[in-house]
């Protein structure tokens, strides 16, 4: 019904978006960007699989198993998906899509890319913010297996960083759904298979996972540790020297820090071992044309907005400042460079609102500041008193507001200095990279880039890399390549990295006619089906 027809001819659909798109990568040979927005349960997410499904269906090829790539995606979402209070399957990182296609439109392939991801939700000790759905299909379903012991954790489920609520529940939360959870991690096992990970490599993935549960219950008093069995069973999951780990994690901070690192390293791993899996129907087939999908998190607002709502927040307002440029700005310069007559259409920018949350002397720059001169919240409002700001301005002694596009937000400055302060030592980094598990040793040694995720390389197999990693020669030979130490990134560093990257690839692409938005709206406050709440839609549509 939608398969090569014009946009116009059609009623609208996310599938004629998914075709548009198509269409154009093949008649103009420019790579496409299609761009989803809009609030925390709009959509996104579900439109965002419609539009995987049609382009997949666009460039069928019986050469290539389609349901690699729609297992890959499922595989990335129960580690980058959690439940909010808006929201049970939100999308808590930056989620990029390429869909590559041979000079004919057939697929050959995918590449994912998952940057910005939300770590600090793994040590999170806010109850109405789950943790990523993962950690419940690991735990639950090696419960249903008769794991525990071997991963050596509790079997009453309540981890501290599960975030179980004392009291039973009954819904479709990851959180409250035991025996769901059971299924889906066989599925997830599956899916790990299919993508040839080997026995060993599952085992590491697993004790991370393990290892990040029981380091949460660590329990700290003067800067030493009280309950040093826990201690002990991280050091064992992590097969590193035990001494050596007591003595060096000294701080909850230090607990939630490795926690949240680790975390981000095993999903840069996972998504590194599907690329390296899905990159030789390209190799063979070609990738002239590609198509690029991007979903990630929604505008936010709760009862408390930490810095990261603050960070996903800007994203957001990023992403409303390159669609105002795309749609407005930059049609009518290219009308008036063509001498077309133009009527100008007044709209809000907001590049004003970004330079004061994003700037140089902006609200980033004061938790910069605040975190490398070791200063708290009294930094960050008194600086923005002085600064004399119009969209942000001091709320109370700890909080301060920003007006975005989408509404004015209430943040919270009390942990933004320690939130930002995202860097392990370099002594816990060595403990690491000393790990006699090849794969864990991995994950601290491979290259990070500027955004913070490490590259890890999948052009030799497990066993030339395990030679490699217990090479002292070789090590010593490339311990610049090693170090990351080098390179100690706070969050808002690599944030503003991430950003910039990402904004400079859309922008190139919109200036060729390569962008494809869409604006998602969230009909009701509840979720519930078939129902259609006018205000706010009215308030989401005044925000565009």
């Amino acid at each position: 019904k939608y398969q090569f027809k014009s946009r116009s001819d059609c009623a609208p659909h996310i599938f004629t978006v998914a075709d548009s798109a198509y269409q154009a990568a093949l008649h103009q040979d420019k790579v496409q960007h299609i761009i989803l927005t809009g609030e925390s349960s709009s959509g996104k997410t579900t439109n965002f699989l419609h539009l995987i499904e049609h382009l997949l269906f666009l460039g069928r090829n019986e050469n290539i198993n389609q349901g690699r790539i729609r297992n890959a995606i499922k595989l990335l979402q129960a580690f980058t998906h959690a439940s909010t209070p808006s929201n049970d399957h939100s999308t808590r990182a930056v989620f990029h899509v390429e869909i590559n296609y041979s000079g004919t439109g057939k697929n050959t392939g995918a590449h994912f890319e998952v940057y910005q991801i939300e770590k600090w939700r793994i040590s999170s000790l806010d109850e109405s913010q789950a943790n990523f759905h993962i950690l419940y299909y690991f735990y639950d379903g090696i419960q249903a297996n008769g794991e525990l012991n071997k991963y050596l954790l509790r079997d009453d489920r309540q981890c501290r960083y599960l975030r179980i609520p004392p009291e039973a529940k009954c819904s479709c939360k990851p959180r409250d759904d035991p025996k769901s959870n059971t299924k889906k991690f066989q599925k997830i096992l599956e899916i790990l298979r299919e993508f040839l990970f080997g026995k060993e490599e599952i085992e590491a993935i697993f004790s991370a996972l393990a290892a990040i549960l029981v380091l949460g219950d660590i329990d700290f008093e003067s800067n030493e540790i009280v309950n040093k069995d826990c201690a002990s069973k991280v050091a064992q999951l992590l097969k590193i020297e035990e001494e050596g780990f007591i003595s060096g994690l000294t701080s909850s901070h230090l607990r939630d820090v490795l926690a949240n690192t680790l975390y981000s390293r095993v999903v840069q791993y996972i998504v590194s071992a599907i690329n390296s899996k899905l990159c030789y129907g390209r190799a063979i087939f070609g990738d002239k044309y590609a198509i690029k999908v991007l979903d990630f998190y929604g505008f936010e607002s709760f009862k408390s907005n930490s810095f990261s709502q603050f960070l996903i927040n800007c994203t957001n307002e990023q992403i409303q400042y390159f669609y105002n440029q795309a749609v407005f700005s930059w049609e009518e310069l290219e009308s008036v460079e063509e001498n077309i007559p133009y009527q100008s259409v007044l709209y809000y920018n907001n590049k004003k609102a970004l330079d004061e949350m994003l700037g140089a002397f902006s609200v980033l720059a004061l938790v910069e500041e605040a975190t490398k001169e070791n200063k708290g919240r009294a930094h960050i409002i008194s600086g923005l008193i002085n600064k004399n700001k119009t969209f942000v301005s001091r709320e109370t002694d700890s909080e301060f507001c920003a007006n975005h596009y989408a509404g004015s937000v209430v943040y919270d400055a009390t942990k933004m200095a320690a939130f930002n302060r995202d860097v392990l030592p370099a002594e816990t980094i060595k403990l690491l990279r000393s790990s006699n598990d090849a794969i864990l040793k991995t994950l601290f040694m491979s290259k990070l880039n500027k955004m913070g995720n490490s590259c890890v390389k999948f052009d030799e197999d497990l066993k030339h890399r395990k030679e490699l990693i217990n090479n002292e020669q070789y090590l010593q030979k490339n311990a610049k390549q090693f170090s990351q130490t080098a390179k100690l990134y706070s969050a808002a560093t690599t944030f503003k990295a991430s950003s910039l990257e990402l904004m400079k690839e859309l922008s190139i692409s919109a200036r060729t006619g390569g962008a494809h938005f869409v604006r998602c709206l969230r009909s009701d406050f509840a979720g519930n089906p078939q129902s259609f709440h006018k205000e706010l839609i009215k308030q989401q549509l005044r925000a565009l």
